[in-house]
């Protein structure tokens, strides 16, 4: 069965459920950077979900049928799109809920979504440990 072809109201909608999805992180970062409340944790994490954002329009607007523009979110959400996306893409594609909700979207879900949650994860937990170190012990 061959995927159906992405047009521009394909394009449209998957910017729409971009920006909406990622709204919600960004605005809990705004409220919190404005609270001044581990100021440099949120602007790191907002930063990334900018960063994230313009990767996956850039795939979506240039995308060239083959999914080569969405290799800058692949790279930005590495190391888990190499060990959780492409497995598990492989897997929906079998039970067809890739061509269900279209390419668009599954790239934006499994990317985005998944991937680029899991990276803001590590970097809460690696910025924490760096930001504390009267946690760790003196080494003198």
């Amino acid at each position: 069965m061959q995927a159906p072809a992405i047009t521009t109201l394909h394009r449209a909608i998957a910017a729409a459920v971009a920006f909406s999805v990622m709204a919600c992180p960004l605005t809990v970062c705004y409220w919190k950077v404005r609270a001044g409340k581990k100021r440099g944790l949120w602007v790191v994490l907002g930063s990334y979900i900018l960063v994230m954002l313009a990767a996956f329009l850039f795939g979506a607007l240039a995308d060239d049928g083959f999914g080569w523009a969405f290799l800058p979110l692949m790279i930005l959400t590495a190391p888990w799109s190499f060990f959780v996306a492409a497995p598990l893409s492989g897997m929906l594609d079998k039970w067809g809920i890739e061509n269900w909700i279209g390419p668009l979207l599954m790239n934006f879900l499994l990317l985005a979504v998944v991937c680029g949650g899991l990276n803001m994860l590590l970097m809460c937990f690696f910025i924490r440990k760096i930001a504390h170190p009267e946690d760790r012990p003196s080494i003198t």
